[in-house]
């Protein structure tokens, strides 16, 4: 992820970002123990986002990021977005630790089939949503 800062002061600093989210796909298809189809692929997705972090203190923080991708290529569409907010903590010069929320949701569909029957028909929805606690080292 590449991440640039358009604005910067000692209290804020707003920032975009682009990159990849890399997707390992593992689909096997199949009834009862018997597996009759299966697919492995990596999908590179290219994602926008914007950032942004507050300085409450000198040594308490407020980070934000969201990441986002929409796209409708012929029968398929497809969405990703990512949410972060964490609240940090530096009591030492070169260590911190911080409570976050992270959700994240990702849904595929083909919206009509073209005839062809070895395709994918249907649609493929994952995500999930979760506090994390973390430490930091920095220098």
């Amino acid at each position: 992820m590449y991440d640039y800062a358009y604005f910067k002061d000692e209290r804020i600093s707003l920032g975009v970002s682009g990159g990849f989210y890399v997707l390992p796909v593992n689909l096997e298809l199949g009834a009862g123990n018997v597996v009759e189809e299966g697919a492995t692929f990596v999908a590179p997705l290219p994602v926008l986002g914007m950032r942004n972090v507050f300085f409450i203190t000198p040594k308490i923080l407020v980070k934000q990021s969201l990441e986002v991708l929409y796209i409708k290529i012929s029968n398929y569409q497809g969405s990703i977005s990512d949410l972060n907010v964490w609240l940090e903590y530096n009591p030492f010069k070169h260590l911190g630790f911080g409570l976050g929320y992270n959700t994240f949701h990702f849904n595929f569909n083909s919206i009509q089939s073209t005839g062809n029957d070895r395709e994918f028909i249907g649609s493929l929805e994952t995500g999930y949503t979760g506090l994390l606690f973390y430490g930091r080292y920095f220098f």
